[in-house]
């Protein structure tokens, strides 16, 4: 479904909205924290799946994965923290208005 005339558009990879002031939620994670390779076993497996019921399993199994700290977990060093939240930062106000950010390794959520 083509979306750009609500405001919405993709380079193919992230999905963003030029339309009006609207409170957007956006999660990024470091790519060693779920290896393509994994997302490809989960898709083989489920292969006897309908294509809604295959998208709402992956989406779970992600999450669940993402929320179990895999991968270097480089932003418990707080240097590195730091760099990422200047960067959120630095357009702040300017190209988007930022109410609130996160930055956490998801590790130590699972202690």
């Amino acid at each position: 479904m083509d979306l750009t005339h609500f405001g919405w558009h993709s380079r193919g990879y992230l999905p963003h909205f030029d339309g009006c002031a609207s409170p957007q939620f956006i999660t990024l994670h470091l790519e060693d924290s779920l290896p393509f390779s994994v997302i490809e076993q989960w898709q083989r497996q489920l292969t006897h799946v309908s294509d809604e019921e295959q998208r709402v399993i992956l989406q779970r199994r992600i999450e669940k994965y993402l929320d179990m700290g895999y991968g270097k977990c480089v932003l418990k060093d707080p240097r590195v923290a730091t760099i990422v939240q200047q960067s959120l930062l630095n357009f702040d106000q300017v190209r988007y208005h930022l109410f609130a950010w996160v930055i956490t390794n998801p590790s130590l959520l699972t202690k």
